[in-house]
């Protein structure tokens, strides 16, 4: 895999013939000017971030039906209007993917593509990738610490989980480094 790669709004890559259906609604961040600039939009999406936190605890992570991503830094490059087509190109560098069962750690850093859509005339709806929720490392080291205590706390049997809680360990460690 590129160290950069594009990716427009919609087409993410699916979770495997086995998708769990533990969806969180889409996320939109809602960017409050008559015409965004970068830096509005990266406000939006960032508070947007944050405020996912407390939809995230107590989720199964493992059996969610979108991919987690953990970013360290995003950077909104530009905000596009062209006719009736609005959208925000991003450089977003991520340190971190949860999607069904496995978990990988990598820094990459990705350019993606976030559609723009016009909900009054003061406001506009930031729509990034399809199934799939981004945390900037501080949120996600917390959700990520929820959910290793919870499986812990949860099982009564000791191994039951073991390469989930293996799993979230091995990330949290990286991340931690970081």
């Amino acid at each position: 895999m590129s160290e950069e790669s594009t990716r427009e709004a919609g087409n993410s890559p699916t979770l495997g013939e086995n998708q769990p259906v533990n969806a969180l609604p889409l996320r939109v961040s809602v960017v409050n000017s008559v015409r965004p600039n970068p830096d509005q939009v990266s406000a939006a999406f960032l508070q947007a971030c944050a405020d996912s936190e407390e939809s995230l605890r107590g989720r199964d992570l493992f059996k969610s039906a979108q991919s987690l991503i953990v970013f360290n830094h995003i950077v909104v490059t530009r905000v596009q209007h062209k006719g009736s087509q609005h959208w925000a190109e991003i450089q977003i560098d991520e340190l971190a993917s949860l999607a069904g069962t496995k978990a990988d750690v990598h820094k990459r850093s990705e350019r993606q593509r976030w559609s723009l859509n016009r909900r009054d005339n003061t406001s506009w709806e930031l729509t990034p990738l399809r199934d799939t929720i981004y945390l900037p490392l501080p949120v996600a080291v917390r959700v990520l610490a929820h959910e290793l205590a919870q499986l812990t706390e949860d099982s009564p049997d000791p191994a039951s989980r073991t390469q989930e809680k293996a799993e979230l360990a091995r990330v949290l460690n990286a991340l931690l480094e970081k």
